[in-house]
């Protein structure tokens, strides 16, 4: 099965499309609700780093999402592409050291990786490829 979707950079718009694509995921994939809410973060996340970090909050910028089941695997893979400048995934901070800890952002890719099974990001920084093997 498989899911695209492109949509303008408004940040606004951004929960209603996560709320579109779960539904649509829902409606055929039995997903269990510690599935959902993994899928649910890290989709927004994603979202939100491409509409803000990638695109500059650039309404005249799409950002596109492909989801696909394999089913064989029973896993959900999601990308996330962007049409920024991109960015080496290497320079980000970590958001657990000492002088980061009590900062309010900097956060989404290091709660990507936590709850998906699989992070990866594909040339030049302005695709983000997640995996959450699904408990179904």
């Amino acid at each position: 099965m498989l899911w695209e979707y492109s949509f303008p950079s408004i940040l606004g718009d951004a929960l209603g499309f996560i709320e579109k694509v779960l539904s649509d995921i829902k409606q055929a994939i039995a997903l269990k609700d510690d599935d959902i809410f993994a899928l649910r973060l890290s989709l927004e996340e994603a979202l939100i780093n491409a509409i803000k970090h990638g695109n500059q909050l650039d309404k005249d910028k799409k950002v596109t999402v492909i989801c696909r089941f394999i089913e064989q695997d029973k896993a959900l893979e999601i990308e996330v592409a962007d049409e920024g400048m991109g960015y080496p995934p290497g320079e980000l901070p970590d958001p657990t050291s000492s002088e980061n800890i009590y900062k309010l952002s900097g956060r989404g890719i290091y709660l990507i990786k936590k709850f998906m099974d699989k992070v990866e990001f594909l040339p030049g920084g302005r695709k983000l490829k997640m995996v959450k093997y699904l408990k179904l």
